[in-house]
């Protein structure tokens, strides 16, 4: 049975690091609920304070029908490509879903690192 190493990871440039938070900060604003997309139920003592809604399972937005705008989806790209021309993966993909806004799908290098 051949066995494979497993290479050792690399410590990430800043330029990499602000990418990956980047890429981080988009998937968690996608992830949290937006007034628009579900009514917020008002909290009983203080008008001014108004709850988190809840989503059930299924209860979630509509997928958005375009793309995220060209600059955003090249960004995205930009920081996908540069995490594999660091090494620090042969090859990924992602994808981020911005509710109301759009979505991007991207994938950078292979699944064993050769051209």
């Amino acid at each position: 049975m051949r066995t494979r190493s497993v290479p050792a990871v690399r410590i990430s440039p800043p330029r990499l690091r602000i990418g990956v938070i980047s890429i981080l900060a988009l998937v968690g604003a996608a992830c949290s609920p937006t007034s628009a997309s579900a009514p917020s139920p008002s909290v009983t003592a203080d008008a001014s304070v108004e709850a988190s809604p809840t989503y059930a399972l299924g209860g979630f937005p509509e997928f958005p029908g375009g793309s995220l705008p060209a600059s955003t989806s090249e960004a995205i790209q930009a920081a996908l490509d540069a995490a594999v021309e660091q090494g620090t993966f042969t090859g990924a993909t992602a994808a981020v879903i911005v509710a109301d806004t759009g979505s991007w799908t991207g994938a950078a290098g292979t699944l064993d690192g050769g051209p």
